[in-house]
């Protein structure tokens, strides 16, 4: 305006100074339209007790050089404007860990099954090896020898030839039947037998191995009711592979005590040996597959792990159980529960 004066600096000052408080309130208004919760304060001291140790102080030279913002109690906004990102970061965090514990658990069972399958073909290649050597040597003599003129020795030879094609007929049987069950493709034939008469069947036809192993086997039953609803063939399956384990890990002398128990028509079976026993911390897997308690690189006694695992299959399709215990004088006992 023409032939206005000038404001001097300090009426300009004092001018501004009071300007402030209304921008203050201006500023203070439109904060919280905009949903910031926080307080603030135009000040005019830099120096001012106003500006706390947790608070924000922003220098503005719009009114003078002293002015600035303080701004204070501002975490929990700062916090609820940061929750959706946190929890983000937790989640990926989460999914995260999870995935490295999925992979880790995956890589651990991967080493586990590639130990146990280098322990399952080199047991199994050792057991093999005998069988085939031994019918090796039994036919060599009979042609290179002239032993087929002697019919003691012939019939001799001939017999160990049959006794280890029994047993890798026995062996081929054990792996084909443990995949059958895993596989779900072997349904059971289960019919009334008696279960005492089938245990001494077993015991007939495995003297022979008793004498080979200078094994004293006792059976004992007690009770009157031994009709039991089974697969014969799988139940003697079952019955020999644990009579094998005796003869296979066994002390001299070896015994092995038998005792079937009947009670108000609860029928059980337990298997007592004097061998080595079960180290305690392997008591819950000898009936995984392929397992077998370890003994180094060292294959003093022959195996594949399949036998017990078979056995626990067999006696689940049964509804029944097969269990595993130390005793304290030595060796362990197995019990059947039908």
């Amino acid at each position: 305006m023409v032939g206005a004066s000038k404001i001097s600096g300090p009426e300009a000052k004092k001018l501004f100074t009071t300007d402030s408080i209304i921008f203050n309130d201006l500023f203070t208004f439109q904060m919280r339209q905009n949903g910031w919760n926080f307080s603030s304060q135009w000040i005019d001291n830099i120096d001012s007790e106003k500006k706390a140790a947790n608070a924000i102080f922003i220098k503005s030279n719009f009114f003078t050089d002293a002015n600035g913002l303080v701004i204070s109690n501002y975490k929990h906004y700062l916090f609820w404007k940061l929750l959706p990102q946190i929890i983000f970061v937790l989640i990926l965090l989460a999914i995260t860990a999870t995935a490295f514990l999925v992979t880790f658990k995956s890589l651990k069972a991967q080493i586990k099954l590639s130990t146990l399958k280098d322990d399952f073909i080199s047991n199994i290649s050792h057991e093999l090896k005998t069988p085939i050597a031994t019918v090796k040597v039994a036919l060599e003599a009979l042609n290179n020898y002239n032993i087929i003129d002697d019919p003691r020795l012939s019939r001799e030879y001939l017999g160990m030839a049959t006794s280890e094609m029994d047993r890798l007929e026995l062996l081929a049987t054990r792996v084909l039947n443990t995949s059958l069950l895993d596989a779900g493709k072997i349904y059971l034939q289960q019919e009334t037998h008696n279960l005492k008469t089938m245990v001494e069947e077993i015991l007939q036809n495995m003297q022979p191995r008793f004498r080979q192993n200078e094994a004293k086997v006792f059976f004992t039953a007690t009770g009157n009711n031994f009709l039991v609803n089974i697969d014969k063939l799988h139940m003697q399956g079952v019955l020999v592979n644990l009579l094998d384990n005796s003869l296979k890990y066994r002390l001299a002398p070896v015994n092995i005590n038998i005792n079937l128990t009947e009670d108000n028509g609860a029928v059980q079976l337990s298997l007592t040996d004097n061998g080595p026993g079960i180290p305690d911390e392997y008591l819950k897997k000898v009936f995984e597959k392929f397992f077998r308690v370890p003994t180094g690189n060292r294959h003093n006694t022959k195996g594949h792990g399949l036998g017990l695992s078979y056995a626990a299959q067999v006696m689940r399709l049964h509804n029944g159980n097969i269990q595993v215990n130390n005793i304290p004088e030595g060796g362990c006992i197995f019990t059947l529960t039908f």
